[in-house]
């Protein structure tokens, strides 16, 4: 059975959050969902845009399939992000 993970970028910041994918993939994660913003907190709520660099990065580093989401607010938008 396909296993489907969605994770948010890590606070500790790029190196990290790309380790922890690769752990997934290692699991059997089939394909990776990755939400562009760090997870926040109830005191502090995320803002601004995703980090589309970050999410390159962890789909450079793994053979499965990474998808993004959030961060769209448009169909310009979207197009002019992939």
């Amino acid at each position: 059975v396909p296993v489907f993970c969605k994770i948010r970028l890590l606070d500790e910041g790029e190196a990290e959050t790309v380790a922890f994918a690769q752990a997934l993939e290692r699991a059997g994660c089939a394909l990776l969902a990755v939400h562009g913003r760090l997870r926040g907190s109830p005191m502090h709520r995320r803002s601004g845009p995703a980090d589309l660099a970050q999410v390159a990065a962890v789909k450079s580093a793994l053979a499965i399939p990474v998808l993004t989401n959030g961060n769209v607010r448009s169909a310009g938008g979207l197009l002019a992000e992939i």
